[in-house]
Parts: C-alpha cells; structure tokens; sequence
C-alpha cells in the first residue's frame, strides 16, 4: 500500500541544469543539496543507501587500526591515534564546483559539512 511507504524529504532540486555535463544535480555552482526549489522524496532504499555513505565518509580518518586521530590506540607508539595518515587536519582534498578548497578540518569539526569548505582567506593587505 502506497500509503504505508515511509517517504523522506531530504533534499530539493533546481530545475537549472550544470553547464559542464547537463545535470540537473548541480545548478549556478551549488550542488543539488544547496539548491531549493521542488522536494526530493526518497524510500527507505534511498535513505538507508545515504546512510551508509555517510558512514563510509565518518569513516576516512580513521588510521589501520580503525581508530580515529585522538582515539586510545595501542598499535600507535604514543598510545594516542594520529588518524588516517593520508588525511591529517589542514589537507586539501579535493575542490568544489565553484572551485573552493575542500580541506580536512579538525576533529571537532569533522561532522560539519561546512568545515571542509571554509572560506577563502583574506589576503594581507
């Protein structure tokens, strides 16, 4: 029954597709998640697929021993985890559509999305 069906809204689209590839996804430089304008609804396939990868995203600071950079870990000479190696705090990772940095941010702020793309310093004058 259609009405039993649990539906999530979690994101919106804009109708204004990416100028590079033509996808709906992106519009003006954001990412679909950044631009509102008509509901997404998913299922509970959708959802359970989003939380996984937001999971496996928790998941790449984590160092051989699964430990995240701060954790007790008795595999690190100092007892205390350094995290994932090929991702220590203030690596740059990657960049965004618009161009910005996305950098690794401290641990604090790992579960912020808008830690990793913190704004563009202003030159000295």
């Amino acid at each position: 029954m259609a009405g039993d069906r649990k539906r999530y809204t979690v994101a919106t689209l804009n109708p204004h597709p990416c100028p590079h590839c033509g996808s709906s996804a992106w519009a003006n430089g954001r990412s679909w998640m950044e631009a509102v304008d008509v509901p997404v609804l998913v299922g509970q396939s959708e959802l359970q697929r989003l939380r996984a990868f937001a999971v496996l995203v928790s998941d790449l600071d984590r160092n051989a021993h699964g430990r995240h950079e701060g954790d007790v870990d008795s595999g690190d000479p100092t007892g205390v985890s350094q995290g994932n190696p090929s991702l220590p705090t203030g690596a740059l990772i990657g960049h965004t559509l618009d161009g910005r940095a996305i950098v690794v941010p401290p641990r604090s702020r790992r579960g912020d999305p808008a830690a990793w793309t913190p704004p563009p310093e202003a030159p000295d004058a």
